[in-house]
């Protein structure tokens, strides 16, 4: 399987290209060029990988919460993408993936991730994880004031930044994830059990209900 992974939720626009022998991934920090870098940033890693894009079998994305400018542009790339070359989608929650890439990097099996959702408030959920891409939620992912975050148990692990509003110490913060080859991995499993979508299904998470503009910025 050759599998297409991309993320523009946060503050790093990253790609991923999983087969079977490796993980190729790049990546671009610059949060206000997500539009006009994602595009080029697959061109690299499929060339990277010496594929082209017809090779690809699965598209994959960051399905949120985050950014609603830059789900936005990940949802529409993967519905495009989709569309245009006859592929299935898996979309991919970033809390998920947030929860993945601390058990990747720091072994983290039970994760409350928590991540800054402005005007006063988060993101979190509650995941486990079993193994490279088996990751499961405990419960639904939430959008609450930061004081309403509910941690399962003492054993679980706090990762992402959100937390530093609650004046906790995390695992790790979110902003600094690079989360394509997570979602890579997690859409791979997914895909594997039969979850996947078409075209017409893709869609961002935003969890909050009405997007708010000001001065031309989504919060």
């Amino acid at each position: 399987m050759k599998l297409l992974a991309f993320d523009t939720a946060g503050k790093a626009a990253t790609v991923a290209l999983l087969t079977e022998k490796n993980c190729f991934l790049i990546s671009d920090c610059l949060e206000s060029k997500h539009a006009k870098v994602l595009l080029p940033l697959i061109d690299k890693v499929l060339a990277q990988s010496g594929l082209s894009l017809p090779e690809v079998d699965v598209i994959a994305y960051g399905c949120g919460p985050g950014s609603f400018t830059g789900l936005r542009i990940a949802a529409a790339v993967a519905q495009g993408l989709s569309f245009s070359l006859d592929k299935p989608v898996v979309a991919v929650s970033n809390l998920a993936a947030a929860a993945h890439y601390a058990y990747r990097n720091h072994q983290v099996q039970k994760a409350t991730v928590c991540i800054d959702a402005r005007m006063n408030e988060v993101y979190w959920g509650n995941y486990t994880v079993e193994g490279i891409g088996k990751i499961k939620p405990v419960g639904q992912e939430h959008l609450s004031a930061p004081a309403e975050v509910v941690l399962p148990a003492a054993d679980w692990s706090k990762v992402g930044a959100g937390w530093l509003l609650l004046n906790e110490r995390a695992t790790d913060k979110i902003d600094e994830f690079l989360l394509a080859e997570d979602i890579a991995y997690i859409a791979k499993n997914n895909f594997t059990a039969g979850i996947y979508k078409g075209s017409e299904q893709v869609q961002p998470v935003y969890l909050r209900n009405q997007v708010v503009f000001q001065h031309g910025k989504d919060k």
